[in-house]
């Protein structure tokens, strides 16, 4: 009886000490991003560029990119010129924001210091979803497919580098909605 007591207090001490971690592994507001009040509809992706402390959001419906001081928390450039921005990926190196745009089917290819588009690589319409493979810096894009009535989707591979699309690859089905990409040496990315 004494061996049943003692092992139900164990217990009972692991289970609250595994509760005391987990309350302090909770999430906490640490800030609020202001938005004008014609900001509507969803946010699709963001982009981060902690170096120069700049956070990249594409709502929908906004019809451009909204570029927020990390620290203030306040919208510091409206990148317009996007018609349906939905993912966004931030090459620091470069200095270049690549946009996909499902209404004027392509991705964009943006500075990241003037907030110019300096180029653009076609899609089909509805590009959306995208992956990234930074060891050889190609971008996925999912794009086509049932939303612009097509029987299948196109899976297209740009080189973030050259700005030039690598290959389009045929994908009978018609969603395409989220990747992951795999390395050999590390595992998923």
């Amino acid at each position: 009886m004494k061996r049943t007591i003692a092992i139900l207090l164990v217990t009972c001490g692991l289970l609250a000490v595994r509760a005391q971690s987990q309350e302090a592994a909770r999430l906490k507001l640490a800030q609020k991003y202001k938005l004008s009040a014609d900001v509507k509809g969803n946010f699709d992706h963001f982009a981060i560029d902690l170096a120069g402390k700049r956070l990249f959001a594409t709502p929908e419906a906004y019809k451009a990119v909204l570029v927020f001081d990390l620290k203030t928390g306040n919208m510091i450039h409206k990148i317009s010129g996007i018609e349906k921005p939905h993912a966004i990926l931030f090459r620091e190196d470069l200095k270049r924001l690549y946009v996909t745009d499902g209404e004027a089917r392509d991705v964009k290819i943006i500075d990241s210091d003037s907030y110019k588009i300096v180029s653009s690589v076609k899609l089909l319409e509805d590009a959306d979803s995208i992956g990234y493979d930074f060891a050889s810096q190609l971008l996925y894009i999912d794009n086509g497919g049932d939303d612009v009535h097509q029987t299948y989707s196109m899976l297209s591979v740009v080189d973030t580098t050259a700005g030039k699309k690598v290959v389009d690859i045929k994908v009978d089905g018609d969603t395409l909605e989220a990747m992951v990409l795999e390395s050999p040496v590390h595992g998923f990315i």
